[in-house]
């Protein structure tokens, strides 16, 4: 009799296990390939971009992204004469001046973040000396917009927050 016994244990348990593993491996077929309505993504991404507006050398931002975002520009002045650059180098930020923005890095940053459709304060390169003779200041401006939240990222991109 023992040896009866010893037989149907082992047996019992394969037959079990084969059996459990059956129903889950049916139920999670089922699960997976049972019909559904399709998932609508709703999930819409942020998008963050700034137009530049220029006005008789007054320059502004608008963002016309989906966030808030911080400004920043960077400044190349030269001066010009007949359409042509006038001396062998860029002039420096001692040789003009901007208002209303705070300069850090060679960059000059907008201390506010900008609301979606929302614009900088204006921007004003003035040259601190007198220009030569037949010159005009020259001004180009590269703007780089940047999302203001999270603030780390914010950090870890530029290196501070503006304004703060």
């Amino acid at each position: 009799m023992k040896q009866n016994r010893i037989w149907h244990k082992p047996t019992v348990l394969a037959v079990s296990l084969i059996l459990i593993l059956t129903a889950s491996v049916g139920g999670t077929l089922a699960v997976l390939l049972a019909r559904t309505e399709p998932v609508v993504n709703l999930f819409q991404p942020t998008s963050v971009e700034c137009v530049l507006n220029e006005q008789n050398g007054c320059y502004t931002f608008t963002n016309t992204g989906t966030t808030e975002a911080y400004v920043r520009v960077a400044v190349v002045a030269n001066w010009t004469k007949n359409g042509s650059i006038y001396g062998l180098k860029p002039l420096t930020a001692g040789d003009y001046t901007v208002v209303g923005w705070e300069m850090k890095d060679g960059y000059y940053y907008c201390s506010t973040p900008i609301a979606p459709g929302g614009t900088t304060p204006a921007l004003l390169v003035e040259p601190t000396g007198m220009a030569p003779e037949g010159c005009i200041l020259a001004v180009e401006v590269l703007a780089e917009a940047l999302q203001s939240k999270p603030a780390q990222a914010v950090i870890e991109a530029w290196g501070f927050i503006p304004g703060k």
